[in-house]
């Protein structure tokens, strides 16, 4: 019984935990009891991108350390596990982690469930959002150099909207036009 599910049959486990193996984020579970992690489970993807052993993941977990994550955000995910395994329920934060010797953006989703005793069964999913995050902050780069341009441009610009259909309403106005009208 991987999971500790108990509406479920031996078969019925043994499809769910199959499944997960379809998904292509990381999928850890672990029981948390006394300060310490032990390792349940990780999906397909999980020991993909991990190389992960039980062992190892069992002392990052416990003793923090986290060596894969980039140092800056090894503390938001101290946090996020504390949160979690005091009080349960699901916690988010977005790190980056080493995959194969660079730095890849990651959301993180740990969810928790409280056991009697003061244990919890966690579920940790990192997901790659590398490519969407590069992308934003490409398209913010190419923003702020044409609104550079734009600002810096003789004379003025000048954006209109137009509200209902109807009416012409300034969306953006250059620094030049300022600088026009104020002279």
């Amino acid at each position: 019984r991987v999971l500790g599910m108990t509406d479920h049959n031996e078969n019925q486990e043994e499809l769910d935990v199959n499944y997960l193996n379809y998904l292509p984020n990381s999928i850890g579970f672990f029981r948390y009891e006394n300060g310490r992690y032990y390792f349940l489970y990780a999906n397909e993807a999980g020991r993909k991108l991990f190389g992960v052993t039980g062992d190892k993941s069992e002392n990052d977990l416990t003793t923090g350390t986290f060596e894969e994550l980039y140092p800056d955000d090894r503390d938001k995910i101290k946090l996020i596990l504390y949160k979690a395994t005091v009080s349960g329920g699901v916690y988010r934060e977005l790190v980056r982690l080493n995959v194969d010797g660079e730095y890849r953006w990651m959301a993180v989703a740990v969810n928790a469930e409280l056991q009697p005793g003061g244990t919890a069964i966690v579920c940790i999913v990192y997901a790659d959002v590398n490519t969407p995050i590069m992308r934003q902050n490409k398209l913010d780069s190419a923003y702020m150099r044409l609104l550079d341009v734009v600002n810096n441009a003789m004379g003025g610009v000048i954006s209109f909207e137009t509200l209902n259909n109807r009416i012409l309403v300034p969306s953006y106005v250059s620094q030049g036009v300022y600088h026009m009208l104020k002279g």
